[in-house]
């Protein structure tokens, strides 16, 4: 995920919806822009733990953008709102166009 433009709508949280009443209980009004369950695919990983250069999440130039791993593979134990883990870059993938 790089280079884009996020801004925060005006709306609120819909606490009608689960999604919603989880994301105000973990984090109250103040959700961040950028949210990442910490889920890897066992699959993704090398034997030693780490992450498949080519499986890795970056996120980069995306501005001032707020951020949180949830770490919901351990119950939120390393939970963290540090983006700077995830600067990184990839081979760019092909570029899709849609029909409108």
């Amino acid at each position: 995920m790089h280079d884009n433009k996020i801004t925060r709508g005006t709306g609120n949280p819909d606490n009608s919806v689960t999604f919603g009443q989880l994301f105000i209980a973990i984090f109250g009004d103040k959700i961040p822009d950028v949210i990442f369950d910490g889920e890897i695919n066992p699959a993704y990983l090398n034997n030693d733990g780490t992450i498949k250069e080519d499986q890795k999440i970056c996120v980069r130039k995306n501005g001032n953008i707020t951020f949180s791993n949830l770490d919901m593979a351990h119950k939120g134990k390393n939970r963290s709102s540090d983006v700077t883990k995830y600067d990184c870059t990839l081979a760019p993938l092909q570029e899709i166009k849609l029909n409108q």
